[in-house]
């Protein structure tokens, strides 16, 4: 077989160039040495050199342990006052319960008490105040449902068409609404005039 080919198509190459003269030798390694360098240092000021070089990557070392420490400190204060928040709001709740349970114990007493008529009425309305009164030491406040409509604090779920009120005017509330500070907890749900 005089004509061998590759898979590729290409004929087989032979086992030396035909002209050896255009082959290109490898080239040679380069010297990457400063033929200058070290020329008109002492061996003193090369050692003053290398002292500063080792001194700069001692200093680094120390900026770079520094910065590890740091790194370190930090996720360590990251997670004590992820714990702190948690434990906050744990007895804030616990706080809020604490004086939310004598009202229920309340309303307990008077059920089992089994009145009647006025005086269970009379009961009832001491211990709407005394849950009341626990809800503005929290600093929970009912939101005002006369006059005009708020979206920001008011939920309106019906119309009403009355000519003798004015448009967007409340007609109704239907459920009290609350804010504690400037937070709306739950928007008051009201009737509103078209």
């Amino acid at each position: 077989m005089a004509d061998e080919t590759v898979k590729s198509g290409a004929p087989a190459e032979a086992d030396e160039p035909e002209n050896a003269a255009e082959t290109p030798a490898a080239p040679e390694p380069e010297d990457h040495t400063d033929p200058g360098a070290g020329e008109g240092l002492s061996a003193e000021q090369v050692e003053l050199l290398r002292a500063e070089v080792q001194s700069v990557g001692e200093e680094r070392d120390r900026y770079r342990d520094a910065l590890v420490h740091e790194r370190a400190d930090f996720e360590n204060y990251r997670k004590r006052n992820a714990a702190l928040e948690r434990t906050a709001f744990e007895r804030g709740s616990e706080d809020a319960v604490m004086r939310i349970l004598p009202v229920v114990d309340n309303f307990e007493r008077a059920l089992q008490a089994g009145a009647e008529g006025e005086k269970f009425a009379e009961g009832m309305s001491m211990i709407m105040r005394q849950l009341q009164d626990v809800l503005t030491a929290l600093g929970v406040s009912e939101i005002d449902t006369q006059g005009e409509f708020d979206p920001a604090v008011h939920h309106a779920v019906m119309q009403a068409e009355d000519e003798d009120v004015p448009s967007n005017q409340i007609v109704e509330t239907l459920q009290k609404g609350y804010r504690m500070g400037d937070r709306v907890i739950r928007a008051a749900m009201v009737k509103v005039n078209k």
